[in-house]
């Protein structure tokens, strides 16, 4: 079984049916040898993107299928609702992190979670924009502290890609279309 990190981006593809990966996060989501995590800040962004965006997505047809009334304004609860959609639909294991640890600055210590630790130790290393760099970090501990390790992150995001890719060997940073290709039969 593969197990692949799925960025914001995708989620939100799932609910945007002329969003170019469209179809083809329906086709990855559909695969039987793949499993998915995703991680805190993805429903951090969710929540943010989806609040932002509510009356730019077409989410009727989701409604009705749903049995749920569409509002003008997005409540906390609709968003609440949308993100569990998602990650339901994806069956996507959410990573947490209930532990913290120790960073020693020169006069500073503090105690910070360690996904946070490794994106400052790391940053100057991998030059990701700040959300990207949270989203590797947490799959670098992610693979750190569990037996299963993540063997894709998977994301629309070009600049992101590119960026995680010069950064890293441990963890492939993939397209939708490249990953089609390699693991979508």
């Amino acid at each position: 079984m593969k197990l692949v990190y799925l960025d914001t981006n995708l989620f939100v593809s799932l609910i945007k049916s002329n969003d170019k990966y469209y179809n083809s996060i329906q086709i990855i989501i559909s695969q039987n040898h793949l499993s998915f995590v995703t991680s805190i800040t993805t429903l951090i962004e969710l929540s943010s993107v989806l609040s932002r965006e509510y009356n730019n997505l077409n989410l009727n047809l989701l409604f009705s299928e749903l049995e749920i009334e569409r509002k003008d304004t997005p409540s906390t609860r609709i968003i609440l609702f949308l993100i569990d959609y998602l990650i339901t639909k994806t069956k996507c294991t959410i990573i947490s992190e209930p532990q913290i640890e120790l960073l020693d600055f020169f006069q500073q210590k503090i105690m910070i979670n360690p996904s946070n630790k490794i994106a400052i130790l790391v940053a100057s290393k991998i030059q990701l924009r700040t959300l990207d760099l949270i989203h590797y970090a947490n799959s670098v501990h992610y693979n750190h502290v569990n037996l299963e390790k993540i063997d894709y992150i998977l994301s629309g995001d070009k600049n992101f890609i590119s960026n995680g890719r010069s950064g890293t060997r441990n963890m492939t940073f993939i397209t939708p279309e490249k990953f089609i290709e390699l693991e979508c039969k």
